[in-house]
């Protein structure tokens, strides 16, 4: 639905309207459903994530008549991932267990291992580690068994978060040195500049403050490269708080003035 993520408020609703309209006049099943899903969207992004739940319920029910796997796959997805949000877990659970199983019925591989990365994601906000970090595994090793390794960046990017909130900062930082230079290999300098970011606060969790600034600052330079000013919130936050851990309080405000 990129054509209307590109457009701001109410009007999304009427292009949705004129998408499901124009749809129903030819019974064409998939553009009524992609009309709930951009209602969906909206819904979702203003915070009502009840309400966008309720709209892909009646998209997976559309999907499901049409025999669209991939679109029922999306569906689930999205319900887990709005339940999620709202801290449902059993219900996200539920939902992301179901894309699961639909995608290894479908031989999907590349959305079998979206999967597991959701599923191990959750776990891992929930501090069940193992889990956690168990299906992030299959996760990456789904993505390396066919040859994915341009996308296994991301994967190991979430293995490094997941074990950095296990509290076991030497496969965190392991993991994370790996997901750099697979971003390095395909020239992903945003997320090699995001993964260096979560490196900064690993070594600042463990004491090791210069590799912490070094981190940082790595990590600013590339998200300013890659255009992504928004993404340098994360490493001037963790820069300002080692500066100030090392009693260097005006380094802090000054790093803060100079990107202001």
């Amino acid at each position: 639905m990129d054509e209307v993520e590109e457009v701001d408020g109410e009007k999304v609703l009427l292009i949705c309207d004129t998408i499901e309209l124009l749809a129903r006049q030819i019974n064409y099943k998939k553009g009524i459903a992609r009309a709930y899903n951009g209602r969906a969207e909206y819904f979702k992004n203003k915070g009502d994530i009840p309400k966008a739940i309720e709209l892909l319920s009646f998209e997976l029910v559309l999907r499901k008549q049409d025999n669209d796997s991939l679109g029922i796959g999306r569906a689930l997805n999205d319900i887990g991932a709005s339940y999620s949000e709202i801290y449902f877990t059993d219900s996200a659970i539920h939902y992301y267990l179901l894309n699961l199983k639909l995608q290894e019925e479908i031989k999907n591989y590349k959305n079998i291992a979206s999967a597991y990365a959701n599923i191990g994601n959750l776990y891992a906000d929930l501090q069940m580690h193992e889990k956690g970090v168990e299906y992030l595994k299959k996760a990456l090793q789904t993505r390396l068994d066919h040859n994915d390794e341009k996308g296994s960046v991301y994967t190991l990017n979430n293995l490094a978060v997941a074990f950095g909130k296990w509290n076991k900062p030497d496969s965190a930082i392991s993991y994370s040195i790996q997901g750099i230079e697979i971003a390095k290999k395909y020239n992903n300098v945003f997320v090699q500049g995001v993964i260096t970011g979560g490196l900064a606060e690993i070594y600042k969790d463990k004491g090791e403050f210069q590799k912490s600034i070094a981190a940082a600052t790595n990590s600013i330079d590339l998200l300013t490269k890659a255009n992504r000013r928004p993404n340098l919130v994360y490493p001037l936050v963790n820069l300002a708080v080692v500066y100030n851990i090392l009693k260097k309080p005006a380094d802090a405000l000054n790093l803060s003035l100079i990107h202001i």
